[in-house]
């Protein structure tokens, strides 16, 4: 680890296995490593291709976890909530081309949730509120887990 002093052509011949952290510039551009030479006529390349300034690989490395994250809630969901043995056998009702479909997509799946989702925001959902006699069972239920102490 070192500071901001400590970055740039100094660093570009540490071997390998070394891994070395600093303080870059608000203004810094990031580059791959130099390509090896071509053998061809005049100068080698110094810089690799354009990675990006930091603040561009830090959105890269939010982003795609983030996307990685959905993709799993939904797979998830589905498996758990919204599956059903007949959806592939719908999908080919409704995409002949799809003659060999044994199992729903990722694309099946997103649209499964997404028809749910707005069905739910047009169902009527009246939810009752509990009786003081529920309300109190759950505080004893809790006080004799030693989790509430009003019980």
């Amino acid at each position: 680890m070192a500071d901001a002093a400590y970055h740039g052509k100094a660093l570009r011949h540490l071997p390998g296995r070394i891994t070395f952290t600093t303080r870059l510039p608000a203004n810094a551009v990031l580059y791959d490593l130099a390509p090896p030479p071509t053998g061809r006529r005049g100068r080698p390349a110094l810089k690799g291709d354009r990675l990006g300034t930091p603040v561009d690989l830090a959105e890269i490395l939010t982003t795609v976890p983030f996307g990685l994250y959905c993709c799993t809630i939904t797979v998830i969901w589905y498996t758990l909530h919204g599956h059903h043995p007949a959806d592939a056998a719908d999908r080919r009702e409704q995409a002949p081309w799809y003659t060999t479909k044994t199992d729903p997509s990722f694309s099946d799946m997103l649209a499964k949730l997404r028809r749910t989702i707005i069905a739910a925001q047009f169902m009527p959902n009246h939810l009752a509120r509990p009786t003081e006699a529920e309300i109190r069972a759950v505080q004893r239920a809790w006080a004799t887990a030693g989790l509430y102490s009003a019980a």
